[in-house]
């Protein structure tokens, strides 16, 4: 009979460090996602505290999407940024779904209107999208009120409304306009 292999303690001091090291990686990530989903829960619960503000909003950002394809204007806008363009009408300082701080100049949410054909069937959807350091991290297309209100911080969404009932509502399609006419 052969004598059985002695394993050094080195080894097993190894491989009971290996073995912490994972459970302290599991806890850490445990903890990050239980963070991540009181976050989430946060914001679920503002929302809903604000559900009958924010269903105003929502249609409020819709009726005027509608009213804005109705103008004349707004086939000759498609026509001049292509139909390949997004075309930006709310832009805020919002991250991972939440407001940041003024001075923050990395990040941004933007609420925009899909890339549309002049004269295409029915209304351009709204894309919501979050970037940091000019590069988009998050993406959504947004097709009804519903999606709009599940898919933006509440503070987004009734900043988007007020912006577009007032005087600058045109604002960032003008900025959008001017730097397509420097192409």
């Amino acid at each position: 009979m052969k004598k059985p292999l002695e394993v050094p303690e080195a080894v097993r001091s190894a491989l009971a460090q290996a073995d912490a090291a994972d459970t302290r990686r599991h806890r850490a990530e445990r903890t990050a996602q239980e963070r991540e989903n009181e976050r989430l829960r946060a914001i679920a619960e503002h929302r809903l505290a604000r559900g009958a503000e924010l269903s105003r909003a929502a249609a409020a950002v819709f009726a005027w999407r509608e009213a804005f394809a109705a103008t004349a204007e707004s086939s000759r806008i498609w026509e001049r940024i292509g139909d390949k363009a997004r075309l930006s009408l709310y832009v805020a300082k919002f991250w991972r779904g939440e407001p940041t701080s003024p001075a923050d100049r990395s990040s941004w949410a933007v609420l925009a209107f899909e890339a549309w054909r002049p004269g295409a069937f029915g209304l351009p959807p709204f894309w919501y999208m979050e970037r940091f350091k000019g590069h988009t991290s998050f993406e959504q297309r947004i097709i009804s009120p519903r999606d709009l209100i599940d898919a933006v911080h509440p503070d987004f969404l009734a900043g988007a409304a007020a912006h577009l009932a007032g005087p600058d509502a045109w604002k960032w399609i003008l900025q959008d306009l001017q730097r397509f006419a420097k192409r």
